[in-house]
């Protein structure tokens, strides 16, 4: 049957202007970007450069009807050359998407899904876009763009979170990621293998030529990533295809924080490896083959290449030869029940080395943290930023060992690393010096030191410091707390000083040994105490003394202790309280007091004198012992035995009472013995014993008792009285009344 010759006709629009194309080439395919190519002839000059950017659209017409369209901007036009009067040009069309390549950006997002993102990136760029996913991608805590084009910028996202796009006829761009769901071809999806031959003038629309290939590639994914909030939870995820298993693409860091993220993510990398291994390449005269379009093949010879397939890649070409129109189209296709994923070929922006942030707070507050110890950073980079920290982001502070911290401070300028390269991954890593916080000690006057100095919060009204002097000769390190020092040591602590120490403490001290101490010293000790000395011993206290021991107090001097006392002096023990009149010496044992003085004791008060010993009370002197009370009393007391032995002389005196108290007394005094008293002495217990080798006078007023080895005598009035009876034993003649 014979057929009537039709033509095809292919024009070129831009603003008001229209012309018919000699040549025409357009490239379109899923996730790529396209363009056309149109060569136009033109009776005069056409103004290319005021034609930039504007719309364009290329219409294919079969017999007078609209067949295709693409719709399009300029992007660059050329002369060719000059033909039969008329102006040769070639036109290249680019869609609106091709154009965001030209436009560079650094800025962030914060908890935001990719749609949003892209939308706003797309709307910046006139760029009329529809969403036709079935999935809704994760929302993102930050998100970077980072010194990329906007192209780059949404072609990354789109290919992390496995969506494709393509164009429409009205050049609006169409988000997808279900290819299986994709329409099929307009006017007709099922077509067989035609000859090329004239096909279209006589209105045939097939396949001219049909090829089946395969290839090999890698068929699994495994993906992986760190976060730092919970380091222990594995995040690795791997998904395998249905070939080519051993073949592995494995990436780290992928850009996620929890499991079943990484699950999503490996599945959509292994579809979009495995995506193109089986595929159709093939020509035809189809006007309506587009990408993301699905067309039914048949050949009855060729059983096995028949199918559903899914167009990929389209490449239209038209020409125009001695007034003869020839059309044809080129095209990649894959199995339709294949998913269809973009390659992730946009590689991420990594940062080579540092840079540095301001670190923001609320308004008022000087340090703003989290239960992390992570500070807010506003980049130098981020113009969008009002300096607020509504529109900072945390970051981690490096510390320099496990648990130690140190807080940046608001205003303060920091260095910022980045993980793995990774603008969303900053970590800040020390203070930076600027011309606002210039160094605390002027340089390069103090070069020598060196310190580290935190402000008191809040307000700055003082600081603690470490600071080190590094000039030779005068080396020396300082401490300075504001208000509290504490230190604490689990077991011992060695503190060795090659000089002198000077320890001044403007109000209390109080030291605290539970266990054992003690303190040897080389030379002398002297302590000056302005009021009120208080020693408490549990236990027992030795107390040796080599030389002399002076003990000058203004007041009263009181020693308490609990248990057992002993104190030895080598030489001579002088101890003195207050003036001639004021001032006291109170010594009290719970158990046993033992001194030991190898030459004179000495014990003088302006007041009172008394030396309590719980259960024993012994005293040794290779001197004399002297007690005086100057305004008040001397008393010795123990529940048990009280023991004095002396060397030299006793000399005992009060201005008061002196009395000596104990269960059984004895007193060895190698010299003389004085007591004496202004008011009354007192010698109580159940047996009183006092020993002389040579003689005991006992005298009061005009009495006196005067006792030798052989003889008693008293002298003067003397009064015996007893409710019961008195008994006087002895030899008759020697006694004398």
């Amino acid at each position: 049957m014979s057929k009537k010759a039709l033509r095809i006709e292919v024009f070129l629009s831009i603003g008001d202007a229209s012309w018919p194309a000699l040549r025409l080439r357009v490239d379109e395919g899923m996730s790529e970007l396209g363009g056309a190519w149109v060569e136009v002839a033109v009776g005069s000059d056409l103004d290319v450069e005021g034609l930039l950017e504007e719309p364009a659209t290329v219409v294919i017409f079969w017999d007078g009807q609209e067949k295709r369209r693409f719709s399009m901007q300029l992007a660059r036009g050329r002369f060719l050359d000059e033909k039969d009067g008329h102006l040769h040009y070639e036109l290249e069309l680019r869609p609106s998407l091709w154009f965001l390549g030209l436009d560079k950006n650094t800025r962030k997002w914060r908890d935001q899904p990719a749609e949003p993102i892209v939308s706003k990136v797309l709307g910046e760029g006139s760029v009329k876009h529809a969403w036709r996913t079935t999935r809704q991608s994760a929302s993102q805590p930050y998100c970077v763009q980072y010194r990329e084009t906007n192209l780059a910028f949404v072609s990354r996202m789109l290919e992390f979170e496995g969506f494709y796009y393509t164009f429409d006829p009205d050049g609006t761009m169409i988000v997808g990621d279900a290819s299986s769901a994709s329409p099929e071809v307009e006017g007709g999806a099922e077509f067989e293998l035609i000859d090329s031959a004239g096909a279209l003038s006589h209105g045939d629309f097939g396949v001219t030529s049909f090829e089946r290939g395969a290839v090999v590639g890698s068929g699994k994914a495994t993906v992986n990533d760190h976060n730092w909030k919970t380091p222990a939870l594995s995040l690795l995820a791997s998904a395998t295809g249905a070939k080519d298993t051993h073949l592995e693409v494995y990436d780290y860091p992928v850009g996620y924080r929890d499991p079943a993220a990484g699950e999503v993510l490996a599945k959509l990398r292994v579809e979009a490896l495995c995506a193109e291994k089986r595929f159709v390449e093939g020509t035809s005269t189809v006007f309506s083959f587009a990408p993301a379009r699905i067309f039914s093949f048949t050949h009855e010879e060729g059983a096995s290449f028949s199918g559903r397939y899914l167009l990929v890649h389209v490449e239209h070409e038209y020409r125009e030869e001695a007034g003869v129109a020839h059309y044809e189209n080129r095209f990649r296709a894959i199995p339709a029940d294949v998913p269809f994923r973009p390659a992730v070929r946009t590689e991420r922006p990594e940062i080579e080395g540092n840079h540095t942030a301001m670190v923001r707070g609320p308004a008022g507050e000087e340090i703003h943290t989290d239960a992390y110890g992570r500070a807010k950073v506003q980049f130098h980079w981020d113009r969008e930023a009002k300096g607020t920290d509504e529109d900072s982001r945390w970051i981690r502070m490096t510390q320099e060992i496990s648990t130690s911290i140190a807080l940046a401070r608001v205003g303060w300028e920091i260095s910022v690393g980045y993980i793995d390269g990774d603008p969303t991954r900053p970590v800040g890593l020390a203070r930076q010096i600027n011309g606002q916080m210039v160094p605390m000690y002027n340089q390069p006057s103090f070069r020598n030191r060196m310190t580290i100095r935190t402000e008191t919060y809040p307000g700055k009204a003082g600081f603690n410091e470490l600071r080190l002097e590094d000039s030779a000769g005068s080396m020396h390190m300082d401490w300075h707390a504001q208000k509290d020092f504490k230190t604490l040591v689990q077991h011992d602590r060695t503190e060795t000083i090659g000089n002198n120490q000077t320890v001044l403490i403007e109000s209390n001290s109080t030291r605290t040994v539970e266990k054992n101490q003690t303190i040897d010293i080389g030379g002398n000790q002297t302590r000056t105490v302005g009021r009120h000395v208080v020693h408490k011993v549990n236990v027992d206290r030795d107390h040796t003394i080599g030389g002399e021991e002076t003990i000058d107090v203004t007041l009263g001097v009181e020693t308490s202790v609990m248990e057992n006392d002993v104190e030895t002096v080598g030489g001579t023990r002088y101890t003195r309280s207050g003036n001639d009149e004021t001032g006291s010496i109170d010594r009290s044992i719970q158990k046993t007091l033992t001194r030991i003085v190898g030459g004179s004791s000495i014990s003088m008060a302006g007041g009172s004198v008394a030396h309590e010993g719980g259960e024993m009370l012994f005293e040794y002197a290779g001197g004399s012992k002297i007690t005086i009370g100057m305004e008040e009393s001397v008393k010795e007391a123990v529940a048990e035995n009280l023991g004095t032995f002396v060397s030299g002389f006793v000399l005992r005196k009060s201005k008061s009472d002196m009395s000596v108290s104990a269960k059984e007394t004895k007193v060895n005094v190698g010299g003389s013995a004085l007591f004496r008293s202004a008011e009354r002495m007192e010698l109580r217990s159940r047996v009183i014993e006092l020993v002389s080798s040579a003689s005991i006078a006992l005298r009061a007023g005009a009495l006196s008792i005067e006792m030798t080895p052989g003889n008693v005598t008293i002298t003067g009035p003397l009064k015996q009285e007893s409710e019961t009876k008195i008994t006087l034993r002895g030899n008759p003649e020697k006694l004398t009344p």
